[in-house]
Protein backbone atom coordinates (compact mmCIF):
# COMPACT_ATOMS: atom_id res chain seq x y z
CA UNK A 1 0.00 0.00 0.00
CA UNK A 2 2.17 2.84 -1.26
CA UNK A 3 -0.15 5.45 0.19
CA UNK A 4 0.95 4.50 3.73
CA UNK A 5 4.27 6.23 3.11
CA UNK A 6 2.49 9.37 1.92
CA UNK A 7 0.21 9.40 4.98
CA UNK A 8 3.26 9.17 7.23
CA UNK A 9 5.06 11.98 5.41
CA UNK A 10 1.93 14.17 5.43
CA UNK A 11 1.47 13.55 9.16
CA UNK A 12 4.83 15.10 9.98
CA UNK A 13 5.57 12.21 12.35
CA UNK A 14 9.25 11.31 12.13
CA UNK A 15 9.31 8.54 14.75
CA UNK A 16 6.39 6.81 16.38
CA UNK A 17 3.76 4.19 15.80
CA UNK A 18 0.76 3.77 13.63
CA UNK A 19 -2.09 1.48 12.80
CA UNK A 20 -3.84 0.68 9.56
CA UNK A 21 -7.41 -0.59 9.62
CA UNK A 22 -9.92 -1.97 7.13
CA UNK A 23 -13.50 -2.18 8.37
CA UNK A 24 -14.81 -5.14 6.39
CA UNK A 25 -15.41 -8.78 7.28
CA UNK A 26 -14.38 -10.17 3.88
CA UNK A 27 -11.29 -8.02 3.27
CA UNK A 28 -8.35 -7.82 5.58
CA UNK A 29 -4.72 -6.95 6.04
CA UNK A 30 -1.66 -9.16 6.01
CA UNK A 31 2.06 -8.47 6.25
CA UNK A 32 3.79 -10.48 3.58
CA UNK A 33 6.18 -10.36 0.67
CA UNK A 34 4.45 -8.71 -2.32
CA UNK A 35 5.38 -11.42 -4.83
CA UNK A 36 3.12 -12.63 -7.64
CA UNK A 37 3.75 -16.38 -7.25
CA UNK A 38 3.04 -16.24 -3.55
CA UNK A 39 -0.08 -14.06 -3.74
CA UNK A 40 -1.64 -15.05 -7.09
CA UNK A 41 -0.92 -18.79 -7.05
CA UNK A 42 0.18 -20.06 -3.62
CA UNK A 43 -2.33 -18.14 -1.52
CA UNK A 44 -5.37 -19.24 -3.60
CA UNK A 45 -4.15 -22.86 -3.41
CA UNK A 46 -3.84 -22.58 0.37
CA UNK A 47 -7.31 -21.07 0.71
CA UNK A 48 -8.82 -23.74 -1.57
CA UNK A 49 -7.27 -26.36 0.69
CA UNK A 50 -8.49 -24.76 3.93
CA UNK A 51 -11.93 -23.66 2.72
CA UNK A 52 -12.75 -25.66 -0.43
CA UNK A 53 -15.20 -24.34 -2.99
CA UNK A 54 -18.63 -25.81 -2.20
CA UNK A 55 -17.73 -25.99 1.50
CA UNK A 56 -21.38 -25.42 2.43
CA UNK A 57 -21.11 -22.53 4.87
CA UNK A 58 -24.07 -22.10 7.23
CA UNK A 59 -23.58 -18.36 6.78
CA UNK A 60 -24.95 -18.80 3.26
CA UNK A 61 -28.32 -20.08 4.54
CA UNK A 62 -30.06 -16.72 4.40
CA UNK A 63 -33.23 -18.16 5.97
CA UNK A 64 -31.29 -18.49 9.23
CA UNK A 65 -30.20 -14.84 9.33
CA UNK A 66 -32.68 -12.22 10.59
CA UNK A 67 -32.91 -8.69 9.24
CA UNK A 68 -30.81 -9.11 6.13
CA UNK A 69 -31.22 -6.90 3.10
CA UNK A 70 -32.59 -8.27 -0.18
CA UNK A 71 -29.20 -7.72 -1.87
CA UNK A 72 -27.35 -9.89 0.67
CA UNK A 73 -24.58 -11.90 -0.97
CA UNK A 74 -23.72 -15.57 -0.64
CA UNK A 75 -20.18 -15.14 0.66
CA UNK A 76 -19.68 -17.48 3.60
CA UNK A 77 -16.47 -18.80 2.07
CA UNK A 78 -14.98 -15.28 1.99
CA UNK A 79 -15.85 -14.77 5.69
CA UNK A 80 -14.14 -18.06 6.59
CA UNK A 81 -11.06 -17.24 4.51
CA UNK A 82 -10.83 -13.89 6.29
CA UNK A 83 -10.90 -15.64 9.69
CA UNK A 84 -8.03 -17.88 8.58
CA UNK A 85 -5.58 -15.38 7.07
CA UNK A 86 -6.45 -11.74 7.60
CA UNK A 87 -6.69 -9.09 10.31
CA UNK A 88 -8.81 -5.96 10.49
CA UNK A 89 -5.84 -3.88 11.67
CA UNK A 90 -2.05 -3.94 11.67
CA UNK A 91 0.23 -1.90 13.90
CA UNK A 92 3.48 -0.53 12.52
CA UNK A 93 6.54 1.41 13.62
CA UNK A 94 7.57 4.71 12.03
CA UNK A 95 11.29 5.54 11.81
CA UNK A 96 12.55 8.56 9.89
CA UNK A 97 9.19 9.13 8.17
CA UNK A 98 9.13 5.51 6.93
CA UNK A 99 7.08 2.46 7.85
CA UNK A 100 9.58 -0.01 9.31
CA UNK A 101 8.66 -3.42 7.89
CA UNK A 102 12.01 -4.92 7.11
CA UNK A 103 13.44 -5.72 3.71
CA UNK A 104 10.72 -7.88 2.09
CA UNK A 105 7.50 -7.26 4.00
CA UNK A 106 4.63 -5.14 2.75
CA UNK A 107 1.22 -4.42 4.25
CA UNK A 108 -1.29 -5.86 1.79
CA UNK A 109 -5.05 -5.58 1.51
CA UNK A 110 -6.55 -8.97 0.66
CA UNK A 111 -10.06 -8.67 -0.78
CA UNK A 112 -11.74 -12.06 -0.49
CA UNK A 113 -15.11 -10.97 -1.92
CA UNK A 114 -14.35 -8.31 -4.55
CA UNK A 115 -17.13 -8.83 -7.10
CA UNK A 116 -19.78 -6.11 -7.11
CA UNK A 117 -18.45 -4.40 -4.02
CA UNK A 118 -17.93 -0.74 -3.30
CA UNK A 119 -14.26 0.17 -2.82
CA UNK A 120 -12.84 -0.98 0.49
CA UNK A 121 -12.25 1.71 3.09
CA UNK A 122 -8.82 1.82 4.71
CA UNK A 123 -7.92 4.11 7.61
CA UNK A 124 -4.49 5.00 8.97
CA UNK A 125 -3.56 6.72 12.23
CA UNK A 126 -0.01 7.80 13.06
CA UNK A 127 1.23 8.98 16.49
CA UNK A 128 4.61 10.14 17.69
CA UNK A 129 7.07 12.98 17.37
Amino acid sequence: MPFIKQVIVDSGIRNGTGVIQVKHSTAGLISQEDEVGLLKRDLPKLLDHLVPKGFGSDHDDLSQRPNISPEERINGRAHLEYMVIAHDSKPFIVEDYQIDLGWWLSVLLIDLDPIGRDPREVKIAVMGE
